[in-house]
């Protein structure tokens, strides 16, 4: 109330200090200060991976060099508990700009690569197929991307189909990026039943990512049966993940010990280690939610956020 209470020295705190220097040099200021975060370590991971444009804007080659060696340090990947998406996001919008930051490009694959070791690892063999057909055109970074992440993290087949399954020899040592690269997009229909029919090992679990647009077989059930017919097949019962990369919310195959998941995030590995040990855990733990007295906690005469549809 007085204001005589000192700000935090933050990150955030330093460089708007910068931005108000009087004396004509805010960018040389702005780039001291970034320089002096990224040299005594008072910049977080996720801090940095956020700010990647503003210090590429210092146009300072030490901050660059700095950077990429913050990004590519693996106690910090594995502190923060980042993952191949936040990375991608990074990644892409670096690829994206007019001028030449390879240097930067190569820290983040490398930091990728990195990051795969959060993923969780589950019991079992496990197949990753990637639909690469039309529908799927503006989902080719991520859905390459993840499929790399996930077959590198668990030494799992993959697989890319559209309207015809291939299979995709890779080389496990390879990094994500150049995994994802190798898998071809066939820009063709979509028949997920083609995936499934492929299909000659028994697996724990199987993860589908795709728009789950699969019109090609969808209309006599093709697709259920194509799963129905792998289980049978070989005598197995794994667990299918289906993941819709484009939210239609679409559920191609709905059976037992299906999870219908959609979009990525750090979550997602989360849930499916819920799933696997009970199928009802979600809707379990939303049961468990005690929303008792929440009534009585109501300002009276005021009116409820949603409205009449905030039941």
């Amino acid at each position: 109330m007085k204001g005589t209470l000192k700000p935090a020295q933050t990150w955030e705190t330093k460089l708007s200090k910068a931005g108000q220097s009087d004396d004509g040099n805010v960018e040389e200021q702005k780039s001291a200060v970034w320089q002096e975060l990224l040299e005594k370590g008072k910049l977080g991971y996720l801090a940095a991976l956020r700010n990647i444009r503003n210090i590429l804007a210092t146009d300072s080659a030490k901050n660059v060099d700095l950077l990429c060696a913050l990004l590519v340090k693996g106690d910090l990947v594995r502190q923060a508990r980042i993952f191949p998406f936040q990375l991608l996001k990074a990644y892409e919008v670096i690829e994206a700009l007019p001028a030449s930051n390879r240097q930067v490009l190569t820290a983040l694959s490398d930091a990728l690569d990195i990051s795969v070791s959060n993923i969780p690892v589950f019991e079992g063999e496990a197949a990753v197929l990637l639909d690469t057909s039309g529908s799927m055109a503006g989902l080719q970074k991520i859905g390459t991307v993840f499929a790399a992440a996930l077959a590198k993290a668990w030494n799992a087949d993959l697989m890319s189909w559209s309207a015809i399954p291939q299979w995709v020899n890779y080389n496990g040592r390879d990094s994500v990026m150049s995994i994802a690269q190798s898998i071809p997009f066939h820009n063709g229909g979509t028949n997920m039943s083609c995936a499934f029919g492929a299909l000659v090992k028994k697996y724990s679990r199987v993860v589908v990512l795709s728009d789950m647009q699969t019109w090609v077989d969808a209309s006599a059930g093709g697709t259920q049966l194509a799963w129905k017919g792998y289980m049978q097949r070989l005598a197995v019962r794994p667990h299918l993940y289906s993941f819709d990369l484009k939210n239609y919310g679409t559920m191609a195959i709905p059976e037992d010990r299906v999870y219908c998941l959609a979009g990525y995030s750090d979550k997602v590995f989360e849930v499916m280690g819920q799933l696997e040990g009970d199928r009802q855990a979600l809707v379990n733990a939303i049961e468990a939610i005690n929303l008792e007295g929440a009534e009585a906690s109501k300002v009276v005469g005021s009116e409820p956020v949603g409205g009449e549809s905030d039941e």
